[in-house]
């Protein structure tokens, strides 16, 4: 596979794996060459049901049409949710990110109307905000942002809901 790295343009893994590439059609082959490869060493087939391509919005049909058949994968569409963080080829709006607050909120819901000190509850924050995905905070809009402040400050301030 070593005589193909220098080709791809990115490759990240984790659990999945999330190949950034032109749709050209060489760097397609190129792809599909690798997984094939990947497929014939380890055995593992990569499930297509599972399996998606991403474009921008204006993409041409007969694009789109020529990657599905390239790849037999169907076309996902943005923002995808990656490692916890949305993911998208333009600005992230509010509303990508409201599952994000939802979260915040949901963390703190339980611990409301129990007896925490200010200190207690300080901590709590602390913990919740540890666990948004740094990526995530930098993606966050403003109005997320201000969303979040006025959940810990309502938390804080023994608001109940």
């Amino acid at each position: 596979m070593s005589k193909w790295i220098e080709k791809l343009n990115h490759l990240a893994y984790a659990y999945d794996t999330i190949i950034f590439a032109s749709a050209e059609e060489k760097t397609i082959e190129l792809i599909m060459n690798v997984l094939k490869e990947y497929d014939d060493q380890f055995g593992q087939k990569i499930n297509k049901d599972k399996s998606y391509f991403y474009m921008f919005n204006k993409a041409s049909n007969a694009l789109i049409r020529k990657m599905e058949e390239a790849t037999g994968f169907v076309r996902g569409n943005f923002p995808i949710i990656y490692l916890g963080c949305p993911i998208s080829h333009a600005e992230m709006k509010k509303a990508h990110l409201n599952d994000l607050t939802k979260k915040v909120q949901n963390k703190l819901q339980v611990w409301i109307g129990k007896l925490l000190s200010f200190g207690g509850k300080v901590v709590l924050i602390k913990h919740v905000l540890q666990s948004i995905p740094t990526c995530c905070q930098f993606l966050c809009h403003h109005c997320v942002i201000k969303d979040i402040q006025s959940i810990f400050a309502r938390f804080l301030s023994n608001f109940k809901e």
